[in-house]
Order: C-alpha cells, then sequence, then structure tokens
C-alpha cells in the first residue's frame, strides 16, 4: 500500500483525489493491484495442482487392450513444417476455393493445350482444396518426422499401414468397419461429411483402390490439419505421445508447441495471444495420418453396439451388434436395409427429405462395399472427423474423384466443342448449361411473345427471361387466375423503375436452367407465380463463404419445409453447387448485377439486392433468408400468419424485432449502438432485415429501391405511391386511383444499408407490426432449459422482454458448426429420442460444439442422438419462450403476464 501511495503521489493525483480521498483512492488501487497479483499466482498453483492430480489419477487407471491388427507397411506421411510457437493460420474457404480455381485452371489449359502426357505429368498430381505441396519432403519436414516418429513404438519404423485382408481375421475386420461407418452415418455424421462419403464412393467406382490411396496420400500431405487429433478442449489436460501440440480453432488459427507427453490447453500455455477470442478454444495433438486411420475409432464405435458392451473390445463381432445397429437406424431405413418413406408429414405437405435419401443410399452402399472400399472410406472418415474442415476436404476429395472420372474422356458440349468446367460445380463430371454457352451475360428482353412452357431452356441456353419491363417476352398469369390480381400489383410496383433505361433493365428475372425441373414442379400452365416461397440472394466466386452459408441454408430447407426456396444470384461468377441440383425444392434465378458507383455516393450496398429479390421473386407470399440463416421445425407456419397480417389494408413488410433497441437510453446496455441517423418518430422497435411479405407490400418494396437509386444517380423529386392512404381505403382503390405523392430523393446517412432504410420506411409510413423474435443466434438453440429472465428487454418498448420463438437462426456463418447443429437438430425432429435425463436446467459439457465431451460421445453413435437431443430440449415440442414459460402453440401465449409492465406488441406466427 505504501508503494501505491508513493506511486500516486509522484504521478501528481489531481486535487480532487487528496486528503482523506487520497487515502481511499490509494486503498481501493491497492486492492486491484493485490487482486490481479492473486490472480496471477492462483492461476499458476492451479495449473500446477491440476497437473499433479491428472498424474495421481492416470498413473493407477489401468491401459485399454486393443487385439493387435496385422499390418502391412506401405507409404510414410509427412508432418507439417511449423516451427515452433509459430501461429499457424488456417486457410479460409475462399482462400481454399482460390487455390482450387488455379489448380484447375492449370488443369483445363493442360487438357486443351496439345502438349505430350509426360509434360502435363508434371502438373499438380492431384488438385485439393488448398495450396498442393511437392511429392517430396523438405529437410525441415524430415527432421519433425523424425522427432515424432520415435514416440510411436513399433510402428514407427512403417508409420503408414494398410490392413492385411489376406489374413483369417478379414472378415472380422470387415465388420468393424462396416457396422462401424453404418452406425456413424446413421447417428452422428453431419449431412456435409455424408455427402463426402458419396464422393468418395463415386471415386471408388471410377479408379483403383491403390491410386485412390496414393491420391488420398497427396491429399493428405497437402492439407495442414490432417493428421492433427483433437485431444482436449480449454482448459482440459491434453495427452499427446508425439510431443506435438497446437492450440487454437479450426475458423481462426493455430499455435504449435513441443511437449513432453502432457499439457494444459490454456492460453497461458501458448505464448498467451489470443487467436481466437470470445470462442472456445481446442488442443489437438499431432499423429501420423497412417493408411489404416479411422480404423480404431470404428472399431470402438462398433464396441458400443455390442449388447451390455464390455472392456475387452477384442471380443469377436456377435449378433447382437447387428440388432442393436438395426434398432438404431429404424427411424432412418427399415430393418435389412429396405429404404423408409422419403419424406416426413409436416402442415400444408411433405418435406424433401433429400438428406435422408442420401443417408440411406450410404448406408445400402457401405452394407454391399467389399473391404477395400471400406478401407478407404474409413481414412476419409478420420479426416473429416479430425480435419475441422468439412467444407475443405469435400472440395478437394469432389476435385480429385473428378479427374478420376475424367481421366478416360473429355467432357464435351451438344456441338463437340470442349466444356468450360470451371463454370461448373466442383467435381462436375458432366458439362452444366453455363460450360456450353459462349458468354454468361444474360439474354436482353425482345418483343417475342414468350416461348411455351414446354420448351423453356430447350435451345441450350444457360438463363430463360421470366419477365422484363414492357416486354413481350414475360410470362404472366393467364386472364382469370388467381395470381392476375398479384401480376398487377407487380406490374404497377415497378412503373416508375420501368420508366428509367438505367434502372428498368436492374428489375429483369431470369431462371438459371440447370434448375428447369424444380422451377416446373413449382409453377404450372396457368400461372408461374410461386404462392408460397422461402427468398434468398447470393454472390461470390465458387466456393466463397456465401455459398457453403447458402449450402446450409438450402439443407435446412429441405429438411424442415414443404416449401419451395428461390435463390437470387446477382453476379457472373456464382456457381451453384452440384449438393443444389438433387433438392427438389430448390430454384435459382438471375438478375442483372446492380450498379454499385454513381456520382453522389462511393457504393450503393451489394445488401439492396435483397429487395430486388423480394421482388422479383413472383412470390404471393415470401419469407426473406439471409444466406447467414437456417431454418427449424415449424418455421412454414411464418407463411400462413403474413397472410393473416398483410393484406390489401396493411400493405407493408413485416420484420421481426431486434435483439438491440437502437435507442436505449444513455447508461443502458447497447446505447452504444443507437442509430442516430434518423431523427423522426419511431412508429415501433427496431427490425432486423429478414422481412415476410405478401404481394400488397410489392408497392412499399419498390418505392424504396426507386428511392434508393435515385439518391445515388438522379437525385430530386420523385413519385412514389400514398401508401399511408391505404390504412382506409386499401391498396387496391390507392393502385386504381393512381395516388402518388411526392418525395424529395436525395442521400441521407439512413441509406448505408438495408436494414437502415427498411427501418426508416416504416417509421416514415407510420407502419406499426413486427414479428416476436424469430431470428436467433444458433447458440439460443443449445441453451437447454437456461433461458434469460427478460430476453432482449428494453426501458421503453419491451421492458419486460421479447418472446422467442424457436423456428429459425441467425449468424450461422460458421459452416461446420452450423452443419453439425443442423444435422443433430434433423435427427432430434425425426428420430424421436428418448427423454432426456440429464440433471438441472444447464446443458450438458457435450451441447459445446468442439468440446472433449462431444469428441468423446460421437464414439459412441447409439448414445449419440439422445444426448445431444437433451441439449437443445424442449424446443422440439414447445417452441415459444416468454416469461419463464414455454409454449407449444401461439394462441396459448398472453398478451401480458401478472405483474408484467406493459402488453407485448409484436405478432406470433
Amino acid at each position: 500500500q505504501s508503494l501505491v501511495a508513493r506511486a500516486l503521489r509522484e504521478a501528481a493525483m489531481p486535487s480532487c483525489c487528496r486528503g482523506r480521498k487520497q487515502r481511499m483512492y490509494t486503498e481501493w488501487v491497492t486492492f486491484v493491484v493485490c487482486l490481479l497479483t492473486a490472480c496471477y499466482v492462483l492461476e499458476d498453483v492451479y495449473d500446477r495442482l491440476q497437473l499433479s492430480d491428472w498424474e495421481a489419477t492416470h498413473a493407477t487407471q489401468a491401459p485399454v487392450r486393443l487385439r493387435p491388427l496385422k499390418l502391412l507397411p506401405t507409404k510414410a506421411r509427412s508432418l507439417p513444417a511449423v516451427a515452433e510457437g509459430e501461429e499457424e493460420p488456417q486457410a479460409g474457404l475462399g482462400d481454399q476455393a482460390a487455390s482450387a480455381e488455379a489448380a484447375e485452371s492449370s488443369e483445363d489449359t493442360e487438357a486443351h493445350s496439345g502438349e505430350a502426357a509426360a509434360a502435363s505429368q508434371q502438373q499438380q498430381p492431384v488438385a485439393g482444396a488448398w495450396q498442393g505441396e511437392a511429392e517430396g519432403r523438405s529437410p525441415e519436414l524430415e527432421e519433425q518426422q523424425e522427432a515424432v516418429a520415435p514416440t510411436n513404438g513399433p510402428a514407427a519404423a512403417s508409420p503408414s499401414v494398410q490392413l492385411d485382408i489376406d489374413t483369417g481375421s478379414s472378415l472380422e475386420q470387415a465388420t468393424y468397419l462396416r457396422d462401424g461407418l453404418k452406425a456413424w452415418l446413421g447417428n452422428v455424421a453431419t449431412f456435409q461429411e455424408v455427402e463426402v462419403m458419396q464422393t468418395v464412393i463415386q471415386w471408388c467406382q471410377a479408379a483403383s483402390a491403390e491410386s485412390i490411396d496414393s491420391a488420398l496420400d497427396h491429399l493428405l500431405r497437402s492439407d495442414p490439419s490432417a493428421g492433427w487429433t483433437h485431444c482436449a478442449t480449454e482448459n482440459e489436460m491434453c495427452e499427446c505421445a508425439s510431443g506435438k501440440v497446437r492450440y487454437g480453432h479450426h475458423e481462426k488459427s493455430f499455435i504449435t508447441k513441443t511437449v513432453k507427453d502432457k499439457v494444459f490447453c490454456t492460453l497461458n500455455q501458448f505464448g498467451k495471444h489470443d487467436m481466437a477470442f470470445g470462442m472456445l478454444k481446442i488442443c489437438q495433438c499431432f499423429e501420423l495420418m497412417e493408411r489404416d486411420a479411422g480404423v480404431d475409432s470404428l472399431r470402438s464405435a462398433y464396441v458400443s453396439l455390442l449388447p451390455n458392451s464390455v472392456d475387452d473390445v477384442g471380443d469377436a463381432p456377435g449378433s447382437g451388434s447387428s440388432s442393436l445397429l438395426d434398432a438404431s437406424l429404424s427411424h432412418l431405413v427399415g430393418v435389412g436395409g429396405a429404404a423408409a418413406s422419403p419424406s416426413v408429414s409436416v402442415a400444408g405437405g411433405s418435406v424433401p427429405g433429400t438428406a435422408w435419401r442420401r443417408i440411406e443410399a450410404m448406408l445400402e452402399t457401405v452394407e454391399k462395399a467389399p473391404v477395400e472400399q471400406l478401407q478407404i472410406l474409413s481414412r476419409v472418415y478420420q479426416w473429416l472427423e479430425n480435419g475441422g474442415g468439412y467444407a475443405k476436404v469435400g472440395t478437394a476429395v469432389a476435385k480429385a474423384s473428378a479427374k478420376a472420372q475424367l481421366a478416360s474422356k473429355k467432357p464435351l458440349c451438344k456441338n463437340s466443342k470442349p466444356a468450360e468446367m470451371k463454370r461448373c460445380p466442383f467435381g462436375a463430371v458432366e458439362p452444366c448449361k453455363a460450360a456450353c454457352v459462349e458468354s454468361l451475360s444474360l439474354p436482353q428482353p425482345d418483343s417475342r411473345p414468350p416461348v411455351p412452357r414446354q420448351q423453356l431452356c430447350a435451345s441450350g441456353a444457360y438463363a430463360e427471361l421470366l419477365w422484363a419491363c414492357g416486354s413481350q417476352s414475360s410470362r404472366v398469369p393467364k386472364k382469370g387466375h388467381k395470381h392476375e390480381e398479384p401480376q398487377r400489383v407487380f406490374e404497377q410496383s415497378n412503373e416508375e423503375l420501368c420508366k428509367h433505361s438505367w434502372l428498368g433493365p436492374l428489375m429483369s428475372v431470369y431462371l438459371v436452367c440447370d434448375f428447369l425441373e424444380s422451377y416446373l414442379r413449382w409453377t404450372s400452365d396457368d400461372s408461374e407465380w410461386l404462392d408460397e416461397a422461402y427468398v434468398t440472394y447470393v454472390g461470390g466466386d465458387r466456393g466463397s463463404k456465401y455459398e457453403w452459408q447458402a449450402t446450409n441454408l438450402v439443407r435446412s430447407i429441405d429438411i424442415f419445409s414443404s416449401r419451395p426456396v428461390v435463390v437470387v444470384v446477382f453476379d457472373e461468377v456464382f456457381v451453384p453447387p452440384a449438393d443444389w441440383l438433387g433438392m427438389p425444392n430448390v430454384i435459382v434465378f438471375k438478375m442483372p448485377p446492380s450498379i454499385t458507383k454513381g456520382p453522389r455516393m462511393g457504393q450503393v450496398s451489394f445488401n439492396f439486392n435483397k429487395i430486388r429479390a423480394m421482388v422479383g421473386a413472383r412470390a404471393v407470399v415470401g419469407v426473406q433468408l439471409d444466406t447467414d440463416q437456417i431454418i427449424a421445425p415449424n418455421m412454414d407456419r411464418l407463411f400462413v400468419a403474413t397472410s393473416r397480417e398483410i393484406h390489401d389494408y396493411y400493405p407493408w413488410p413485416m420484420m421481426p424485432v431486434h435483439w438491440m433497441s437502437r435507442d436505449a437510453k444513455p447508461g443502458e446496455m447497447y446505447a452504444d449502438m443507437n442509430f442516430n441517423s434518423w431523427h423522426g418518430h419511431r412508429s415501433m422497435r427496431w427490425g432486423h432485415a429478414h422481412p415476410s411479405w405478401t404481394f400488397w407490400a410489392l408497392p412499399f418494396l419498390a418505392d424504396l429501391l426507386y428511392e434508393r437509386y435515385a439518391a445515388n444517380y438522379k437525385a430530386g423529386k420523385i413519385n412514389v405511391w400514398d401508401l399511408p392512404a391505404a390504412k382506409e381505403n386499401g391498396l387496391r382503390k390507392v393502385l386504381q386511383e393512381s395516388q402518388k405523392v411526392v418525395r424529395q430523393a436525395r442521400f441521407d446517412a439512413f441509406m448505408f444499408e438495408d436494414e437502415d432504410m427498411l427501418n426508416v420506411g416504416l417509421w416514415r409510413d407510420l407502419a406499426s407490426k413486427e414479428w416476436c423474435k424469430f431470428d436467433l443466434e444458433w447458440a439460443l438453440y443449445r441453451d437447454r432449459w437456461d433461458m434469460s429472465e427478460k430476453p432482449f428487454s428494453d426501458s421503453k418498448w419491451y421492458p419486460d422482454g421479447i418472446p422467442m420463438v424457436f423456428i429459425s437462426m441467425h449468424n450461422t456463418k460458421q459452416f461446420e458448426v452450423t452443419d453439425w447443429l443442423l444435422s443433430f437438430l434433423a435427427r432430434c425432429q425425426r428420430m424421436k429420442p428418448a427423454e432426456c435425463k440429464a440433471e438441472g436446467t444447464w446443458p450438458p459439457k457435450h451441447c459445446q460444439d468442439g468440446s472433449s465431451q462431444e469428441r468423446e460421445l460421437r464414439k459412441t453413435p447409439l448414445r449419440y442422438v439422445d444426448a445431444m437431443c437433451c441439449c437443445i430440449e424442449p424446443r422440439m415440442t414447445k417452441w415459444i419462450y416468454w416469461g419463464k414459460k414455454w409454449f407449444s402453440d401461439s394462441r396459448d401465449v398472453p398478451g401480458k403476464f401478472p405483474k408484467m409492465k406493459k402488453n407485448r406488441t409484436c405478432s406470433l406466427p
């Protein structure tokens, strides 16, 4: 304390803190200094105590005895070159795609250059989803491998191995692999992992096992994450025989360190640089990636299938494992492999269930696969489960598989010209429509009548016009059809935009012809409007993060919805993934790229294409979703609710309440995030830009676009619809009488983003309807019963909190985490697991993605679904939370609970 007092005196303490206040100030500073010192010391003591406790516990444990497998030596696999203490960046999806694109370009150049085969062999042998390494190993890699190899015991002399299928135990080993893979595929594997396994099977059908093993050797050497296996979650002990440990997060980076044999997985032990702030870090141990990789894990999975599972995992396979395995898959397939119903009944129809059919197909394939294929699948299984990048692994395998399938043939278009396969999805072996056209530019509208519906895309075109300003080629409903009124409202909404040559073309809508079959399925000869549809928008390079985000979104709709999803593309480089082509409810449209630069402002945000997509989708009722969202069960209820709320006398879209009010009082939480770019009256709380709408809201949306573009390019007075008049007379009359008002279009601070302008536009019209919070952060789904008493509350609009509606998730930007969450959420809905036996209200530790407990649980497939479904209870049956109570029907939710300050004003679907 005396040292602190002296330091403060020397620091020229301000006059307010002299005398008695000086003593108090000194005492408080001393307290803080002592507290920080104590924390630092206690952290070190805690680490030491934990280490000694761990040693004492594990010293008495008998090692698990595994029956040794007979192994044959094969090619070795090298250790990745990472210097001691160096931060090892993880290639982002965009970087991986760029590397793959470059690799594919070099392959295309080879194929068309006419050079000798020997010259082409000097190129990259297999193009992965990241930058490949040379076949030879560097001296640094050799040194690191020599440092690791001795710690692996006798097998170190031949660090890469394969099963000896000629031994008498080959049948037994095949059973381990077969049943272990089936249990994993049916109960644990994510949808992306299943897709990768399907690609491996296609690869096996096109190439020999030895050539695939050699290609996998190269791919694994090229992947900086291959060979690293989970050993601990943050603040746990990591045991690592090789001594090579890395600490970090798959989405960010890792720091590598050499230890003796164990280390605490803490930031303090790895340089104190937090490379993934706020995210759960993990520790991984490097193990040589041998050709029998995955065998031990699948063997453990098989053992977990045995009735009254025993410790001696060397017991021979018994009939009990098959009966338990069949029982675990009975919700997915019939016993004996007969496919179950491909769809699940939901309100309004049945979902396509494409993901389930793929799992069923894989189970049947694995049941019949020879042991050589099972070995290859086990290698890829280990790579997926420990590599931490399903997307990059899938891209690498898809490209390698395509290369093998195209080895004996060159993809040609119908005119015998070479196909531009880089315009097709990764792994494509047949030319897509885009590969066989001279240009990806959209065809210009003309005065010809629309082609008959049966002849759509018959000319081999990449895209077919659906609607354009004033075009005779536009496809409109037949006279007298119920969609005639939506079409009329649509055209009147666009009339001001269509008057301008620089704006009208932006509203043209085209069908991507690869999705013609889905389009014909969801539209009719009498009208090509969609009654109900989800709508999203996207752009970006092939393999970009936006493509992967959108893939999770469309998969969730395939699993949980009976409605179509319209994906609107706004550039000339985005390539719809091959995965989408097999989903019967995915339709892809294109609209011209937006003009982004103008004289009065640097750029119009790409996100305003969201509003263009909503207008251009021609959906009678629509729900807009961003690519970083996925839906959950019960989301389809929003269509009926939207039809109820948005009509002739309320012609505005509805957005869910945002988790921030953005007008908090000084000192309140999130006051620093207040929206200060609008000083007019606010008719409701700030909304999140995930709107739903009916065709009655199209005039509002089109006027908002008109105002935004005019402000950027031709500021001045514009004519917009007098929508407030619709509250009394109805929008139908407003349109019939052409009631318009003049608005001054000039750039303002609220025009930077679509969400800002949507909120201000609704406030200006005194709109008053908004949804309760249904676009929830994905982490809230795994919090079990542990919920806030007053979620998202504020002092003005919702002092008692906002009802949370668990029908969709937002901020699903991490592809692998979202894929994992979506996969077990879908199984919980489909398999109807047993009642959760976990105690308390908090989620168990295995509910945390990447946790040691979850990683361990994955090795016991029969327990996995039941355990994971505990994390999300009671959301599968009771999907609304408010006032510390859960509800299964929105009609049961009161407007106000006793002792609450005011009624809720948000609507429930």
